[in-house]
């Protein structure tokens, strides 16, 4: 799917507003400071699978080249499919899970100043869950482009019949379905925060849509 696809559906799921929580003077889960932080952890985990496309087009673009070579060219290339390979890891992910779980069931250090673990246990788990749920919702969704999954334990790529940007693959059925899903997300994340920013941020996230269409017509034909 598209990345901001990915980050609505992780807002949309994972994301929670401090108001329906319940107060603390103690620094616990809960507070409004805490949950702003899970919260973040939650659009970071969302992105960290597509962190490497962005690096990669960034340097790529800088050396001046043309966004069909990196696409075609350079996306495949040995060392960013093995740098896509590691940042879109499920085991890797389901790992960081398990450290989260088991980090926030220790809450022996609850002196002043200590760290708090039960709020690092549980930004580690919702940032690794995040993280699931692109790479579960990307694996279908990519014919001859998609990663190495199940780093480090095998080199296999699964290949859909189905892409979310060729059209050659089915894109034209999948894409109304992507917008749709997108626009459920909104109107999710709309009712639950009444931050304007939030709001706005997610409404204009919808016309990046149109965007992101016309930008891989015209590079990728």
């Amino acid at each position: 799917m598209n990345t901001q696809t990915h980050l609505l559906l992780a807002a949309g799921l994972l994301c929670r507003s401090s108001k329906t929580e319940p107060k603390s003077s103690t620094g616990a889960v809960g507070t409004n400071s805490s949950v702003k932080r899970v919260n973040l952890a939650v659009l970071i985990g969302a992105l960290l699978p597509d962190i490497s496309l962005f690096i990669m087009w960034g340097q790529a673009k800088a050396r001046g080249i043309e966004d069909a070579v990196i696409w075609q060219d350079l996306y495949f290339s040995e060392f960013w499919q093995e740098i896509g390979a590691i940042t879109n890891s499920i085991p890797l992910y389901f790992s960081i899970a398990v450290a989260g779980f088991l980090l926030g069931g220790r809450i022996w250090l609850k002196q002043s100043g200590a760290v708090n673990t039960k709020l690092w246990g549980q930004i580690l788990v919702f940032l690794s869950i995040a993280a699931l749920v692109h790479c579960m919702t990307d694996l279908p969704l990519h014919v001859d482009d998609g990663h190495a999954h199940f780093w480090p334990f095998s080199n296999w790529i699964f290949e859909s019949p189905v892409s979310y940007w060729d059209s050659k693959h089915y894109a034209y059925y999948w894409q109304p379905l992507e917008i749709l899903l997108a626009l459920v997300c909104v109107v999710t994340i709309y009712r639950r925060f009444s931050s304007v920013w939030v709001r706005v941020v997610a409404i204009a996230s919808l016309l990046s849509y149109g965007i992101l269409i016309a930008f891989w017509t015209y590079t990728m034909g």
